[in-house]
């Protein structure tokens, strides 16, 4: 998907997303830029605990593979730059 853009917590993402679902493992890609995105939303979806309050904006680049949403986390490799 390029581009792919989107609203979220009071921000913007932009950027693109590739997925090749063609092997046995499908394989996800992504590089998003996030401006303005309130990073605490983000922290409390996945640790269920409000440890941070603010806006950020970041870049996102990251490679992953699974079958399942807990494999595609294990399996991430990439980087994320804050600013």
């Amino acid at each position: 998907l390029d581009p792919v853009s989107a609203t979220v917590l009071d921000g913007t993402v932009a950027g693109n997303v590739a997925i090749d679902a063609r092997p046995d493992v499908p394989r996800i890609t992504t590089n998003l830029k996030l401006d303005r995105v309130e990073i605490g939303g983000i922290v409390k979806r996945f640790t269920g605990r409000d440890l941070f309050l603010g806006k950020t904006s970041a870049t996102l680049a990251l490679d992953t593979s699974g079958n399942d949403v807990d494999t595609l986390l294990k399996q991430a490799i990439g980087g994320l730059d804050l600013s």
